[in-house]
């Protein structure tokens, strides 16, 4: 009976996600410019356009899944092809012993960073807290599935690359066995240490505040080590990979032995923990009266301390929520800055030893622009903007007139390269010193290049990022990101930083293009905004 029980509220839970996943389809488009236009008043209840989101729903998933997997196992092949093209000038060829080092270093990562079984979504939320649904059903079997499909997905790519790489195609068949491995095992250690203690620890604090540098750590090794030539042998990986796989197959039933009342308490816990940031964010709307004649008031010394104290209007209104909420828009910065010194040594270190890899490193510049996609603090920074300030003065008329938002706008864009400075200084100066150590008799203006432009694309990015909340403003009443316009700018942005790795344009060539760019994209950017974002800067329904 309890299995029958567990199978229909699985099926459920399943078909309330495909309902909210067609829903979401339909939002998306009447989000899309011009189309919104076309589309009938009654969209939700249009059968045809029903029908329709309903055909994209059952396509998109495995699409996205393949997708993804294309992505991810692409990335390793091209690290595994590096070496051999850029640093030894040789033929396209797969190195086999550095793809699955690669691998491995990922699939480490990913045990902390990815884990479905505790992967927080609204649907999840809304089955569990709102509609009631026994946790214990809904989350194993919503993991079950992930982990399924993550290795259907996996196999046509890992299969491809061993035979690509000449290896046996047994080691394609066992390999993705081994990411569900590493997750069995971490969600194992989460669920014992719960049934022991009653203490739910997320897997991205499994290792308090060092988790999230560690798998940074571990994911830029991954593709440093290909990079550079370096590798293990194969059996030593083939045998880290089997032992991973027959560990996590002896703990995979550990989540399942769990009773369904203290897996209720587990979830409850979970999702608590999962939307502690977002609760706390709800006193912004409490603060919209202090906020509005911070902004109005002509004399402000009575309000503030030290250098704050001096200022008014919107410059103290920006410089108080700086103020209020340093620790955290500065906390993740400070921790890639961290990262990425502890990286940049290392790099150092093996330039001094194995000087060899590094005698002409040029090439390696073009991927500046993709590492500082990814360390530039811009989303979470633009969220925390949204959800402790302009979530409540949105409701103002006075706050989107233009002049208005333009002057905020800049006063936010001083800040949010302030915030991402630390961790452009240390690659930039990192990068300059590898220069050095690779060939010491290069001009002086190519360590310029290197550090100034580095700084320019994070500079770019926090532009980039800052334009495209006033302009898409993505985050609905809810403090949640619904636009398939924002994620089409994204995906945009993220593909034009992988293609400039593929171009290896010249150090010198690349340094005065990013000068260029950069400058053209403030002054386009600050236009744009001028203009539209009286119109785009509000609350999306």
């Amino acid at each position: 009976m309890s299995e029958t029980l567990a199978f229909d509220t699985a099926k459920t839970y399943f078909s309330f996600s495909s309902a909210t996943r067609t829903n979401a389809i339909i939002h998306a488009i009447k989000q899309i410019p011009l189309v919104s236009r076309l589309l009938p008043m009654n969209v939700y209840a249009n059968k045809g356009l029903k029908t329709f989101a309903r055909v994209l729903a059952v396509i998109s998933e495995p699409t996205r899944l393949l997708l993804g997997k294309f992505i991810y196992f692409a990335f390793i092949a091209f690290t595994a092809v590096a070496h051999s093209v850029l640093v030894e000038d040789g033929p396209i060829e797969i190195l086999p012993n550095c793809a699955l080092l690669t691998f491995l270093l990922f699939t480490l990562a990913g045990g902390f960073m990815n884990l479905p079984l505790f992967s927080y979504s609204r649907n999840l939320f809304t089955a569990v807290r709102s509609l009631r649904m026994e946790a214990k059903s809904v989350m194993l079997s919503y993991y079950l599935y992930a982990e399924a499909t993550a290795y259907v997905s996996s196999l046509p790519f890992t299969l491809l690359l061993c035979w690509l790489g000449g290896l046996p195609l047994w080691i394609g068949v066992i390999a993705p066995l081994a990411p569900i491995g590493m997750k069995a095992l971490v969600a194992a250690f989460i669920i014992s240490h719960f049934n022991r203690t009653g203490v739910f620890i997320p897997p991205t604090k499994l290792f308090g505040k060092a988790t999230t540098p560690l798998s940074m750590v571990l994911l830029l090794a991954g593709y440093v080590s290909s990079i550079a030539g370096f590798a293990l042998p194969l059996i030593i990986c083939v045998s880290f990979m089997l032992f991973i796989t027959v560990a996590g197959a002896a703990v995979f039933a550990i989540p399942l032995r769990l009773s369904p009342a203290k897996f209720q308490r587990l979830a409850k816990e979970f999702m608590t923990s999962a939307r502690a940031d977002l609760s706390a964010t709800q006193s912004s709307v409490a603060q919209a009266s202090k906020s509005h004649a911070a902004i109005t008031s002509l004399n402000t010394s009575q309000v503030g301390k030290g250098r704050i104290s001096q200022l008014q209007g919107l410059a103290y209104l920006n410089a108080l929520f700086m103020q209020r909420h340093r620790k955290i828009l500065w906390r993740s910065a400070l921790r890639f800055t961290a990262a990425s010194a502890a990286i940049m040594v290392g790099l150092i270190v093996l330039a001094v030893i194995f000087p060899e890899p590094f005698n002409d490193i040029d090439y390696a510049f073009s991927s500046i622009a993709f590492i500082m996609y990814f360390v530039n603090r811009g989303t979470g920074f633009t969220q925390a903007l949204f959800m402790n300030c302009d979530h409540a003065l949105l409701t103002y008329p006075f706050f989107k007139k233009s002049g208005m938002i333009l002057h905020l706008f800049v006063l936010r864009l001083r800040d949010i390269v302030l915030v991402n400075l630390p961790t452009a200084l240390v690659i930039g100066f990192g990068f300059a010193v590898l220069l050095g150590l690779g060939n010491p008799a290069r001009p002086l203006f190519d360590y310029a290049i290197a550090f100034f432009a580095t700084l320019l694309f994070s500079i770019f990015f926090s532009v980039h990022y800052m334009a495209m909340y006033y302009l898409i403003q993505p985050y609905n009443a809810a403090s949640e990101q619904k636009s398939a316009l924002y994620g089409i700018v994204q995906a945009v942005t993220y593909f034009a930083c992988w293609g400039l790795i593929q171009v290896h344009l010249p150090l010198v060539f690349l340094g005065t293009l990013s000068l260029g760019f950069c400058a053209i994209y403030c002054v386009v950017a600050g236009v744009l905004i001028y203009r539209y974002a009286p119109q785009t800067f509000r609350i999306k329904a």
